[in-house]
Protein backbone atom coordinates (compact mmCIF):
# COMPACT_ATOMS: atom_id res chain seq x y z
CA UNK A 1 0.00 0.00 0.00
CA UNK A 2 1.28 3.50 -0.84
CA UNK A 3 2.53 5.97 1.75
CA UNK A 4 0.27 9.04 1.99
CA UNK A 5 1.12 12.52 3.29
CA UNK A 6 -1.60 14.00 5.52
CA UNK A 7 -2.01 17.35 7.22
CA UNK A 8 -3.61 18.28 10.52
CA UNK A 9 -6.37 20.79 11.20
CA UNK A 10 -4.79 24.24 10.90
CA UNK A 11 -7.96 25.93 12.18
CA UNK A 12 -8.04 23.86 15.36
CA UNK A 13 -4.30 24.35 15.99
CA UNK A 14 -4.51 28.14 15.68
CA UNK A 15 -7.76 28.37 17.64
CA UNK A 16 -6.31 26.43 20.57
CA UNK A 17 -3.14 28.55 20.50
CA UNK A 18 -5.02 31.86 20.31
CA UNK A 19 -7.50 30.95 23.05
CA UNK A 20 -4.61 30.20 25.40
CA UNK A 21 -2.50 33.22 24.44
CA UNK A 22 -5.31 35.81 24.40
CA UNK A 23 -6.63 34.61 27.75
CA UNK A 24 -3.12 34.73 29.28
CA UNK A 25 -2.92 38.38 28.18
CA UNK A 26 -6.26 39.26 29.77
CA UNK A 27 -8.39 39.38 26.61
CA UNK A 28 -11.97 38.18 27.02
CA UNK A 29 -12.48 37.16 23.41
CA UNK A 30 -13.23 33.52 22.67
CA UNK A 31 -11.70 32.17 19.47
CA UNK A 32 -13.79 29.89 17.26
CA UNK A 33 -14.21 28.83 13.64
CA UNK A 34 -17.88 29.90 13.51
CA UNK A 35 -19.73 33.05 14.49
CA UNK A 36 -21.43 32.18 17.80
CA UNK A 37 -25.25 32.18 17.73
CA UNK A 38 -25.21 34.40 20.79
CA UNK A 39 -22.41 36.81 20.04
CA UNK A 40 -20.18 37.94 22.87
CA UNK A 41 -19.16 41.59 22.66
CA UNK A 42 -15.65 40.53 21.56
CA UNK A 43 -14.60 37.37 19.77
CA UNK A 44 -12.24 36.08 17.08
CA UNK A 45 -13.13 33.82 14.19
CA UNK A 46 -10.38 31.78 12.48
CA UNK A 47 -11.32 29.82 9.37
CA UNK A 48 -9.62 28.25 6.41
CA UNK A 49 -10.36 29.89 3.06
CA UNK A 50 -8.15 27.86 0.74
CA UNK A 51 -4.55 26.99 0.13
CA UNK A 52 -2.61 24.14 -1.37
CA UNK A 53 0.31 21.87 -0.72
CA UNK A 54 3.73 21.12 -2.09
CA UNK A 55 3.49 18.05 -4.30
CA UNK A 56 7.10 17.05 -3.64
CA UNK A 57 6.80 13.98 -1.36
CA UNK A 58 10.20 14.80 0.18
CA UNK A 59 8.90 18.19 1.42
CA UNK A 60 5.43 17.58 2.93
CA UNK A 61 4.41 21.24 3.38
CA UNK A 62 0.94 22.67 3.10
CA UNK A 63 0.15 26.32 2.52
CA UNK A 64 -3.15 26.94 4.28
CA UNK A 65 -4.91 30.23 3.58
CA UNK A 66 -6.50 31.35 6.84
CA UNK A 67 -8.82 34.31 7.35
CA UNK A 68 -9.23 35.92 10.77
CA UNK A 69 -12.10 38.18 11.85
CA UNK A 70 -11.94 40.17 15.09
CA UNK A 71 -15.11 41.62 16.58
CA UNK A 72 -15.30 44.05 19.50
CA UNK A 73 -17.71 46.63 20.87
CA UNK A 74 -15.85 49.55 19.30
CA UNK A 75 -13.88 50.31 16.19
CA UNK A 76 -10.68 50.80 18.20
CA UNK A 77 -11.37 47.65 20.24
CA UNK A 78 -11.70 45.52 17.10
CA UNK A 79 -8.51 47.11 15.74
CA UNK A 80 -6.56 46.32 18.90
CA UNK A 81 -7.90 42.76 19.01
CA UNK A 82 -6.88 42.26 15.37
CA UNK A 83 -3.38 43.58 16.02
CA UNK A 84 -2.70 41.32 19.01
CA UNK A 85 -4.23 38.33 17.22
CA UNK A 86 -2.13 38.98 14.13
CA UNK A 87 1.01 39.31 16.23
CA UNK A 88 0.26 36.11 18.10
CA UNK A 89 -0.23 34.17 14.88
CA UNK A 90 3.14 35.42 13.65
CA UNK A 91 4.64 34.21 16.94
CA UNK A 92 3.18 30.73 16.42
CA UNK A 93 6.00 29.72 14.07
CA UNK A 94 7.94 26.99 15.80
CA UNK A 95 5.52 27.06 18.77
CA UNK A 96 2.37 25.55 17.27
CA UNK A 97 3.13 22.03 16.06
CA UNK A 98 4.39 22.02 12.49
CA UNK A 99 3.90 25.77 11.75
CA UNK A 100 6.94 26.86 9.76
CA UNK A 101 6.11 30.14 8.07
CA UNK A 102 3.48 32.90 8.12
CA UNK A 103 2.91 35.20 5.15
CA UNK A 104 0.40 38.03 5.04
CA UNK A 105 -1.91 38.00 2.04
CA UNK A 106 -4.19 40.81 3.17
CA UNK A 107 -3.47 43.03 6.15
CA UNK A 108 -6.02 44.16 8.70
CA UNK A 109 -8.99 45.95 7.15
CA UNK A 110 -11.97 47.49 8.91
CA UNK A 111 -15.07 45.72 7.59
CA UNK A 112 -18.02 46.07 9.97
CA UNK A 113 -20.27 43.01 9.98
CA UNK A 114 -22.74 43.58 7.12
CA UNK A 115 -25.70 42.13 9.05
CA UNK A 116 -25.21 43.70 12.47
CA UNK A 117 -22.82 46.61 11.77
CA UNK A 118 -20.76 45.21 14.68
CA UNK A 119 -17.17 46.60 14.50
CA UNK A 120 -14.90 44.02 12.87
CA UNK A 121 -11.38 43.85 11.47
CA UNK A 122 -10.33 41.05 9.14
CA UNK A 123 -7.05 39.83 7.65
CA UNK A 124 -5.81 36.83 5.69
CA UNK A 125 -2.58 34.86 6.14
CA UNK A 126 -0.86 31.96 4.43
CA UNK A 127 0.31 29.45 7.04
CA UNK A 128 2.93 26.96 5.88
CA UNK A 129 3.14 23.84 7.98
CA UNK A 130 4.40 20.30 7.74
CA UNK A 131 2.41 17.18 7.18
CA UNK A 132 3.44 13.66 8.01
CA UNK A 133 3.55 10.37 6.21
CA UNK A 134 0.88 7.83 7.00
CA UNK A 135 2.43 4.49 6.18
CA UNK A 136 0.43 2.03 4.13
CA UNK A 137 -0.94 -1.05 5.86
Amino acid sequence: MAEVVVFGDVEAALIDFLNTELSARGYVAPVTSLVPRTRPSSFVRVFRTGGGHNLDPNIPNEEAQVTVECWAGTHSGSHDLAQITRGLIYSSRGVVDNVQRIEELGGPAYLPDPLSDHPRYTFTLLVTWRGWAEPGS
